[in-house]
């Protein structure tokens, strides 16, 4: 792809034009069917050949237990659309935040091509004004890391937790030996369910493997490496995420989804972009929970500016038990993205504790800059 400035980078030139699709009176059991020989985890749903919503693997796994003979049209999601003049910021922003991995492209109601996370990760890596940035600005800081010797159903449930696909493996000494992601457990303790068995994803084995068993060796790169050195890596090794290691140890994770949200939030906006998933309390303490976040926000914005807050709630509730939640929290700002994770009985407590962590971060980053700044020469 020619190197072009973000300004002129559009739709119709990331898109791929023969789409892969599926009628809305299709079953499941075909719809599977044609994912798995055209290798593809989004499917557009068409009603007289106009789009009318989509469907996604990671939707057929939640609902792994509804009948192979359920209609495209009770499972769709809505679709979500760009025109073929839409810039690269705004499928990257419309991609974060509708949380789709896949975006179609539309004039009128003539389905024109589709944009993957992976076609718009490619053409990032050619922009000029992204392909020099430092890892270290976008990755996530000190990931949270899962043992080696740990279970799949201890990974399984981190990655549930922290609303992530993949995660750094380290060994005693705590260096990076590889990464798992839901794919990889999926698979690994998964059966073709094609082929008529009963079971899609099976439980208890989870309890019995070991997360070594099915890693995948790590690829690393260095924090000073640039943005473009990093998606060819993903590209070269048709994976979505990147370890970023100093001293063989992790100090951060760079994923697609990084790259999407660090492209989307160059978009002007007045405010904070702010997204919460998993949220499901009553009114008045979604109320309280927003009250927290917004003042923790004005907080951080002494230090730095905040561009985009990602939180995700995790809720654990067993019968005749009090609820148990996690918060991870995840903040874009001009200096790097930022991370929080926090669990506690009390809602509002966990997520009050995740927005004061992400506060002494940005507090500590900006010391950072004032030093930087005075070695420099140079007052702030």
């Amino acid at each position: 792809m020619p190197q072009k400035s973000k300004e002129v980078l559009k739709a119709k030139d990331l898109m791929t034009t023969k789409v892969i699709t599926v009628e809305k009176d299709a079953t499941l059991e075909s719809a599977l069917g044609i994912m798995k020989k055209y290798n593809v985890h989004v499917l557009p749903v068409m009603k007289k050949n106009k789009p009318v919503g989509v469907v996604t693997y990671e939707e057929f796994i939640k609902r792994r237990q509804w009948p192979m003979t359920t209609k495209m049209e009770s499972i769709m999601l809505p679709a979500p659309k760009v025109s073929p003049d839409a810039t690269i910021e705004e499928v990257a922003e419309m991609m974060h935040t509708t949380g789709h991995r896949a975006i179609l492209v539309v004039e009128g109601n003539t389905l024109k091509g589709i944009i993957s996370r992976r076609d718009l990760v490619a053409a990032v890596s050619e922009v000029k004004n992204y392909a020099g940035v430092p890892v270290s600005n976008i990755m996530s800081r000190e990931p949270i890391c899962i043992s080696e010797s740990d279970t799949l159903d201890k990974a399984r449930q981190l990655i549930k937790s922290l609303d992530e696909t993949n995660i750094p493996v380290v060994d005693k000494k705590g260096k990076a030996v590889g990464v798992i992601g839901l794919k990889d457990i999926a698979n690994a303790l998964s059966r073709d369910r094609l082929k008529g068995k009963m079971d899609w994803l099976k439980q208890t084995p989870a309890t019995a493997i070991e997360v070594k068993s099915i890693m995948n060796p790590p690829v690393t790169v260095d924090p000073k490496s640039n943005l473009k050195e990093a998606i060819q890596l993903m590209e070269k090794n048709k994976i979505s995420s990147v370890l970023v290691t100093e001293s063989s140890k992790p100090v951060g994770i760079l994923t697609a989804a990084d790259v999407v949200e660090f492209v989307a939030s160059s978009v002007a906006r007045p405010t904070t972009y702010v997204q919460i998933t998993g949220l499901e309390e009553d009114h008045d303490t979604m109320d309280a929970f927003d009250r927290i976040v917004s003042k923790g926000l004005k907080r951080i914005g002494r230090f730095l500016t905040p561009r985009m807050l990602n939180v995700h709630v995790s809720t654990i509730h067993r019968t005749g038990e009090v609820k148990h939640y996690t918060t991870a929290a995840r903040l874009t700002t001009p200096r790097g993205v930022f991370y929080a994770r926090n669990s506690s009985w009390d809602i509002l407590e966990c997520i009050d504790t995740c927005m004061r962590e992400l506060e002494k971060r940005a507090k500590k980053e900006k010391d950072k800059l004032v030093t930087e700044r005075k070695k420099a020469g140079r007052t702030v």
